[in-house]
């Protein structure tokens, strides 16, 4: 005889959360999953009568978009939970109670952007403690809800509201900046321009603020972060601050930081198995002439570890170059990866626009037609031509992006003997290029993923891993 204190769930269940006004959301129970999570965008903390709550947005149901949903709940704090695919992030957690049929129970939640999963939440192992059990041959066993009751709520509106976006950047009056901004006014959202150079940060206790010129900052329901090198130590410290605060970011503040050192981004790359030229590097001068036989001699492409391609990289066409340009760079403390250089096939590079991980834009890279133009010509100098990469470097630039879990980048492939390899990954390249080659608005390309990574966007569904 079955046990009538256990109560059974499937490996899916529609559930209700009625201290948040949610009727009905459907929930994939993972057992793998130490906590719940939740759909959420928008989350802003805030005080209420000596009490940390919480204030986000949902659009609880895939198929309906439209529906956007304002939930407040009592804040239990901040924790570092580790996705599926591997990636740490910081989250609220909430507590609140949550019906599954006639069963009701108090569990905890973290928040985080579930635009892109097929289920809106996950109901964790922590959840199931007391009674619950997984039969995870079964679906929706309670049954499945009506779900007109949306219809009468009235805290439910369509999602067709501006954005407060912060445009984080060294560089505001940039040509890129300026088509970043006139994306985001095209679709009527508020583009708070930040110099970096002149917004600071202030923590008192739990409370988070930024400022600029003396004034406190809005609250920002996401970020749209554009840094050179320059300014990343102390932008990447600003967008960290933002993304405490709740605000979700185009690129994360994670990504970038790793985006942006060549020696980790090639060992991410390696990692996920995608090609990129024989690299090395040394800290001790002594090393410098084994390292250059390992890496087949000249001519080696050297680069700064810490910036993008055109900027601290240079190619030295001889052994004897190559060791002098190491033994300087060791004298002045800085760290250089030296990296195969890899002759291109018919003369000509790739350069691949991607956001998300699609293909927007592609230009061919080719050498100036000077008789004088040598291997360390730099990019900005080239010729650029609207180009049709193969499916192959497709997937290649696009396991790249995945690599680095970043969300917009241009990713620099050259065509070798063995096949299209990476040389580069830029998270902040000037895209206007794509755009005067090829005629396609790329700047609106950027904003509408922007949106969908915040929950504004319609949005599209894949499994979740």
């Amino acid at each position: 005889m079955e046990n009538e204190s256990v109560f059974s769930v499937g490996w899916e269940e529609w559930m209700a959360l009625p201290a948040l006004g949610i009727p009905a959301i459907r929930a994939k129970v993972d057992t793998g999953a130490q906590t719940s999570s939740l759909h959420a965008f928008s989350v802003h903390p805030y005080e209420k009568n000596g009490k940390n709550r919480v204030r986000f947005g949902l659009h609880p149901l895939p198929e309906r978009p439209e529906i956007e949903l304002y939930c407040e709940a009592d804040l239990v704090g901040q924790r570092e939970i580790t996705s599926s695919n591997g990636e740490t992030e910081l989250r609220f957690i909430i507590r609140t109670l949550a019906r599954i049929g006639d069963h009701e129970w108090p569990i905890e939640m973290s928040l985080t952007n579930r635009e892109t999963m097929s289920y809106r939440m996950l109901l964790g192992r922590r959840a199931l403690e007391g009674g619950l059990l997984v039969d995870v041959t079964r679906s929706c066993i309670q049954g499945t809800p009506d779900l007109s009751a949306y219809d009468s709520l009235p805290h439910v509106h369509a999602a067709e509201r501006p954005l407060n976006i912060a445009l984080l950047t060294g560089t505001p009056k940039s040509p890129t900046v300026d088509r970043l901004v006139d994306a985001l006014e095209a679709r009527s959202h508020a583009a708070h321009i930040l110099d970096v150079n002149r917004c600071y940060m202030s923590i008192d206790g739990e409370q988070l603020d930024l400022f600029l010129n003396g004034k406190a900052l809005p609250r920002f329901d996401a970020a749209l972060p554009y840094l050179a090198a320059k300014d990343l130590t102390y932008g990447l410290a600003l967008l960290r601050h933002l993304e405490t605060m709740g605000v979700r970011s185009l690129n994360s503040s994670v990504a970038l930081a790793a985006a942006w050192d060549r020696l980790h981004t090639s060992q991410r790359l390696a990692r996920r198995g995608v090609p990129q030229p024989s690299t090395g590097v040394a800290n001790a001068p002594d090393s410098n002439t084994h390292l250059i036989k390992l890496l087949g001699g000249a001519p080696l492409m050297l680069k700064i570890l810490e910036g993008n391609e055109d900027r601290g990289s240079v190619v030295a066409d001889t052994r004897k170059a190559a060791d002098s340009v190491l033994n300087a760079m060791h004298g002045l403390r800085a760290h250089v990866l030296v990296q195969e250089y890899v002759t291109e096939a018919g003369g000509a590079a790739l350069r691949c626009l991607m956001v998300g991980r699609k293909l927007v834009g592609c230009v061919s890279v080719q050498p100036p037609k000077s008789t004088n133009a040598g291997p360390s010509d730099s990019l900005a100098k080239r010729v650029m031509k609207k180009a049709r990469p193969t499916i192959e470097e497709r997937r290649i630039a696009a396991k790249a992006m995945a690599a680095l879990n970043l969300q917009a980048a241009i990713v620099d492939l050259v065509r070798s003997e063995n096949g299209p390899l990476v040389v580069n990954v830029d998270p902040a390249g000037a895209f206007e290029i794509f755009e005067g080659t090829s005629g396609l608005d790329v700047a609106g390309a950027i904003v509408s993923h922007l949106e969908s990574r915040v929950g504004r966007g319609a949005g599209y569904s894949r499994k979740d891993r």
